[in-house]
């Protein structure tokens, strides 16, 4: 299938359009803690052109009080070095602002206590740019009272203009701004005042030939404004402009900005007439006059606007605070558009949500919006960094935290060429300190490569998955470091033949993690029944970027050549989306006619309603995932108080956002997030969710499969967002089912800030996946092995089929049709009850259908906390609908087992399939047969039954025991074969490690038996199955890894079963390998036996009387290379014919007493009945093998 796909890319016809596929990836280049500021509030940042940044502040010192300091680091977060200042009264000094003029050089401003007249003063300094002091010069304004200097500019002759608060003679505090020479020479002083009341001005700037300076300006007591005034270059006002407030409050304005024709735009807060205040921005012209002006009220409380951005547009853009009626702040984060139209707001929450948060800078630069500011948690605050498209799209989401406890204040933010620094305090117990933090960010826009008008996959991006002991580890374990260029990822052997083989310098392309999640050292999960896994080397895949002028087909052809060194490559293909009685009302009025009969459609249904009355809701114990677009958490069908923006009181309990690509400390965990950063105006996830966990008997809307009915009930949901509408990158479904599956103990890195949020493992029990991919993949197969092995059930969809997809009704859709025992392959039925055929995929081994379309299931609606999916022409209908059906199912079959006291133990992945697929009695399944009659590739088995599901669940009268065959391999193994030619490929699985480099081999192969015995006292077998999850050998096959683990049944009986495996050795040179276990091992092989004491409750009461019914039994079903025939007749002999599903008998046996083994290996795979006949009695039996 592989060379197939890569065949058909390179022959069909192709075309690259456009679309929005933008990711943004983010690394944390480095972090530094300095300093020992006295006091916090005054601090002060600037970035230069060789990306340096420059820090002023203060310091504490044993002999010369506080000293301001400048300190200068280089572009990898070194210490150049740092320069304090002190006054010549040896008084406290302290740097609030800076700049770097045009020739260099670093002025830096801030204030001087001077002892002898007891007062501060401005400080004006001036250094080059290797640290030395040029010149210092200190004001003190007429009145010789306190002087403290809060904003700096220079114009285009590098003069220098300080402003901030000075008190004046008989005024209080005035603005007071002054003017110095580039030289350092005093020019001028400028002063203003208003109603000789409190003024104090926060920010100076050029505006064309004037300077613009901004504060707040008291009217009385009791009321303050915003004022902006305007002078020349020699100090002579030109113009005010006042704000006007008739409402009690000080207005505050915090940030004021100049664009190149002399706009100014200030934000800050205003009074209201509810005595709190509104996020207020303005801009004005070059003459002062008002162009527009904007308030924002969030919710009638306290609202601030902190910093504003511009960009090339005149848009602008305003970060702050707003709080909440329940308690807490937000950030929130505004867009005007240049004639001061809101165009959107955007908020962040805190976790919990009655905690506060506040924007507090923010900085625009070639498209990218960046934000920062602070977020309270249960002990102190984070540092937490947003990036945004100029349409609002959430493009990252960074927190930072020097410790667990570590309260954090930022200061300052700046961006140069997709370089993020940030700066400010971190207050330590015992000590504050200064942190100078720095991201850079690689945003990438790529294009889709179409085929015949369909997206088929990224262009010029490969998936290249290293040899792991070619990687470097420093980087790769590094979870703040998201993407390079490969060489610093990977060994440059391997650069070297890649650039030999394409005669391209790889080096220095970008190279972006897959897996960030994972690290070397992740050896070992623990599946969801306790055995543990290996972990494959996830963490050695990257996504490459390719030259533009690049043929990606002929790359992907010359890495083969390199396979000492890379064990997969590929395209990064492309994926899309599939789409007792309660009283909630629109089951009642008959919209969930998938759930249980209605008047109008009786027989379309899976029949939830009977299994209700076994198990009546879903336990929260059951952790069941949801790979898709985003559910609504808030809806009033999975939340106590809908609408509400906190997850506290939701059935979603957790989740992770993939589409943030970065890790993350904490991992961008789904509560991190809001409503509609999740739900990302897209219904797919949500009405998926709701299939599976609406609340049910609630009196609201639908109910769901195994959603929540009393208090403490329904299953634990987990939102796993992997993207929005449109298609969809099945690399990102592969990193969600290693975090879906791999166990809550893997170690989290040790430089986490507090690890005991930081391990992402989430260790699911059941995930639905309602998603497609055209074409085989090696990644998303090698993490759904993954996921099986860690005994996690993956329910997915066959795909949906269109006129313009151009795939036949039966095409491989993917993970659907890996392997049969990996996953539940669901196909969808419409109001018939039996396929779908205008759009259900079918084929290489469809396990079941299930409701699917529009007017037979109901589901929750993604744009409103009340609203439900339509049920008229128009609804959505696709297999995607169907899959949830059947992992509701399943969630409810492992709510009662999992959780039952008589339960012998939990239910396997393979149980749930082989339960749901049983045939008790060969007349009596498990399942609605639909047409085709029998099991059949269209339809599988047909519709489950899950009312008889749980009925033949119940304890203790059904049992689903496991057990397991165990032996040494040294003291088992027979040599099977010499001189076998293996073909060791390149796709990894979680035991590739143990293998040679891609390429042919001659091995031996050893076959490895055990004999295990069972009791099952008074039982009867209704059926049994292998189990490959917790097994350890693999089958008869050519190709290394193949399919994986693969146990056979050589024989079956009430009381034994003996099972056989086989393990592969290799000798390549010096190297030896033995595959997938060694000799010294100990050979696994797990089984599960199905059985039902029909003397037992509840059985009791439908218990068979041998004596007026013959009880009959052939198993398992599906077969595999034999079956168990078992009936009650007493007979010396009896005859079992085997028919084909055409009518013609195939063969014969003779049965022996009341059961015996038959041999079917031979028999192709396909649907057969079997008759058992004796003189009385003849019993058929439809039998699937395999």
């Amino acid at each position: 299938m592989k060379a197939y796909v890569t065949t058909l890319l390179v022959a069909v016809s192709t075309s690259i359009i456009a679309q929005d596929l933008t990711q943004t990836f983010l690394n944390q280049n480095w972090v530094s803690i300095n300093g020992l500021p006295e006091v916090v509030d005054w601090s002060a940042s600037v970035v230069d052109s060789q990306r340096n940044l420059y820090i002023t502040g203060n310091k504490a010192t044993s002999n010369e009080g506080t000293n301001l300091t400048l300190t200068k680091y280089d572009r990898h977060g070194d210490i150049l070095w740092e320069e304090e200042y002190n006054n010549p009264t040896d008084g406290n000094d302290y740097g609030t602002a800076l700049i770097i003029d045009h020739s260099g050089d670093i002025v830096v401003v801030g204030t001087s206590f001077d002892l002898q007249n007891n007062n501060h003063d401005y400080t004006i300094l001036k250094y080059d740019e290797d640290g030395t002091l040029l010149w210092s010069e200190l004001f003190d304004g007429a009145a010789n009272g306190h002087d403290i200097a809060s904003s700096v500019t220079v114009d285009a002759s590098d003069n220098i203009y300080v402003t901030g608060g000075s008190e004046g003679t008989g005024t209080l505090v005035d603005y007071c701004t002054v003017k110095f020479s580039s030289a350092g020479n005093f020019q001028w002083e400028a002063r203003y005042d208003h109603q000789n009341m409190y003024d104090g001005a926060v920010s100076v700037k050029i505006s064309g030939t004037l300077i613009a300076v901004t504060g707040g300006s008291g009217n009385d007591w009791t009321n303050g404004e915003i004022a902006t005034v305007f002078y020349d270059s020699n100090g002579n006002e030109i113009a005010v402009r006042r704000e006007e407030s008739t409402e009690t409050g000080y207005d505050q304005p915090y940030d004021l900005l100049t664009d190149n024709v002399g706009n100014i735009y200030v934000t800050g807060k205003v009074a209201t007439a509810y005595e709190g205040f509104n996020i207020k921005t303005i801009k004005l012209d070059e003459d002062l006059e008002l162009v527009w002006v904007n308030e924002f009220d969030g919710y009638g409380m306290d609202d601030e606007g902190r910093s504003i951005a511009l960009d090339e547009l005149g848009n602008v853009y305003v970060t702050g605070t707003t709080a909440k009626p329940g308690g807490g702040s937000n950030i929130i984060t505004i867009k005007y558009d240049d004639q001061g139209e809101q165009e959107w707001a955007k908020q962040q929450h805190t976790v919990p949500t009655h905690y506060n948060a506040r924007g507090m800078r923010i900085a625009y630069e070639d498209g990218m919006l960046v934000v920062c500011g602070e977020r309270e948690r249960d002990s102190g605050t984070l540092v937490t960094t947003l990036g945004y498209s100029p349409e609002g799209k959430m493009r990252f989401m960074q927190n930072f935290s020097t410790d667990s406890i570590a309260d954090h204040l930022v200061h300052s933010l700046s961006l140069y060429e997709n370089n993020i620094y940030i700066h400010g305090i971190t207050q330590q117990t015992g000590a504050d300190k200064y942190f100078a933090l720095k991201y850079h960010y690689h945003h990438k826009e790529s294009d889709y490569l179409y085929e015949n008008g369909v997206p088929r996959r990224v262009d010029k991006e490969l998936i290249i998955g290293f040899h792991p002991d070619l990687m470097k580890l420093d980087k790769i374990d590094h979870d703040h470091f998201m993407f390079a260029e490969l060489a610093q990822f990977v060994d440059q052997s391997a650069i070297n033949c890649i650039n030999e083989k394409t005669g391209i310098d790889f080096s220095k392309q970008i190279a972006t993690k897959i897996f960030p999640e994972c690290h070397s050292w992740d050896t070992v999960s623990t599946s969801r029944l306790g055995k543990p896994v290996p972990i494959p080397a996830f963490w050695s895949i990257l996504l490459v970027e390719l030259p533009e002028t690049s043929n990606d087909s002929l790359l992907l052809d010359s890495l083969k050549s390199c396979s000492k060194y890379i064990r997969v490559s590929q395209f990064n293909t492309l994926g899309g989306f599939s789409a007792c009685e309660p009283d909630d009302p629109n089951y009642m009025a008959g919209n969930q006619a998938g759930l249980g009969p209605t008047a109008l459609i009786a027989d379309a249904h899976v029949n939830i309603v009977e299994a209700w009355c076994y198990q009546d809701e879903g336990s929260p114990e059951i952790k069941v995932g949801v790979i898709d677009s985003g559910i609504k958490f808030n809806h009033a069908d999975l939340h106590d108080n809908p609408g509400s923006e906190s997850f506290e009181g939701s059935d979603v309990a957790g989740g992770v956002n993939f589409t943030m690509t970065m890790p993350g400390d904490p991992p961008p965990y789904i509560s991190e997030f809001t409503e509609e950063e999740i739900v990302s105006e897209y219904h797919h996830g949500t009405a998926v969710a709701g299939i599976i966990s609406a609340r049910i008997d609630n009196g609201l809307g639908v109910a769901g499969v195994a959603g929540k009915r009393s208090e403490g009930g329904g299953v634990s949901l987990y939102d796993l967002k992997i993207g929005n509408q449109g298609p969809g990158q099945p690399i990102w479904w592969a990193r969600a089912l290693y975090v879906a599956a791999c166990s809550e103990n893997i170690d989290p890195p040790p430089f986490y800030a507090y690890p005991q949020d930081a391990n992402i493992c989430l260790g699911l029990d059941i995930v639905n996946m309602s998603l497609q991919h055209w074409g085989n993949h090696d990644i998303l197969k090698m993490a759904t092995e993954f996921a099986f092995r860690n005994e996690m059930l993956v329910v997915t969809t066959s795909g949906n089929f269109t006129t313009q997809s151009q795939w036949p009704e039966d095409a491989l859709m993917y993970p659907a049709s890996f392997r049969d025992e990996w996953v539940l392959k669901i196909g969808a039925n419409d109001n018939s009850g039996n396929r779908a055929t205008d759009f259900s995929i079918y084929g290489n081994n469809l396990d079941f259908i299930a409701p699917g379309v529009y007017d037979i299931y109901q589901s929750l609606a993604f744009d409103n906390e009340f609203g439900y999916t339509p049920t008229t022409p128009g609804g959505y209908s696709g297999t995607s609908f169907a899959a949830p059906h059947i992992a509701g199912i399943a969630a409810l079959m492992k709510s009662y087992v999992d959780l039952h006291s008589d339960a012998p133990n939990k239910l396997a992945p393979e149980d749930i399939e082989a339960i749901m697929q049983t045939n008790d009695g060969g007349s009596d399944p498990n399942y609605y047969d639909v047409l085709p009659v029998g099991y059949h590739e269209e339809s599988g088995f047909g519709r489950p039954n899950a009312g008889k599901i749980l009925e033949k669940l119940q304890l203790p009268c059904y049992m689903v025991t496991h057990f397991e065959g165990v032996t040494s391999v040294s003291g088992s193994m027979v040599l099977d074969e010499e001189d076998v030619l293996l073909d060791v490929y390149a796709f990894p699985s979680a035991l590739t490690q143990s293998l040679p480099s891609q390429g042919n081999y001659i091995g031996d192969r050893y076959k490895v038996t055990v004999t295990s015995t069972h009791s099952l006292g008074d039982a009867e077998v209704i059926n049994y199955w292998k189990r490959d999850a917790a097994s350890n050998l693999a089958p008869i096959t050519g190709e290394l890894p193949g399919e994986g683990i693969d146990i056979t049944f050589d024989s079956f009986s009430e009381t034994s079963a003996t099972l056989s495996g086989y393990i592969y050795h290799i000798v390549d040179g010096s190297n030896e390998y033995w595959w997938p276990i060694e000799p010294t091992d100990d050979a696994v092989f797990a089984y599960t036996i199905y059985s039902v004491d029909r003397a037992a409750e509840p059985c009791i009461s439908t218990s068979i009387d041998e004596e007026e019914s013959v009880y009959a039994n052939i198993y398992p079903n599906p077969a595999y290379d034999q079956v168990r025939v078992e009936w009650s007749e007493w007979k010396n002999t009896s005859t079992l014919q085997i028919f084909s599903s055409t009518g013609a008998q195939v063969s014969q046996h003779i049965i022996t007493g009341k059961s015996g083994n038959v041999d079917v290996s031979h028999l192709a795979p396909g649907l057969y009945v079997f008759a058992l006949k004796s003189d009385e009695e003849v019993k058929t039996f439809k039998i699937v093998k395999r």
